[in-house]
């Protein structure tokens, strides 16, 4: 698909939990974000998760990144900074 040189206007976030066969929105209704941080609601507390992104423009979605490596969720509630090898992800759970 060719992106006509549009600017990219959001960030689709998906997760998927470990096993699961199918990627579904990390963000509430689904609706991309507009920079570098999500608020990602209805985690599994010490459910493994791993995350990807693909970049929203006129044309429509673009191919979605490579998924971050399996992340462990605390059951501690705020913030929450993943760090795993060159990646770093914040997420805030509820």
């Amino acid at each position: 698909m060719k992106d006509g040189g549009a600017r990219i206007t959001g960030y689709l976030v998906e997760k998927r939990k470990k096993f699961a066969p199918d990627w579904e929105p990390a963000t509430p209704d689904g609706k991309p974000v507009m920079n570098n941080n999500a608020h990602v609601d209805g985690l599994d507390d010490n459910a493994e998760y791993e995350f990807r992104v693909s970049a929203v423009n006129a044309a429509g979605i673009g191919e979605p990144s490579q998924p971050t490596e399996l992340t462990k969720i605390c059951p501690k509630r705020g913030k929450l900074l993943v760090q795993k090898r060159n990646t770093t992800l914040f997420v805030t759970v509820d």
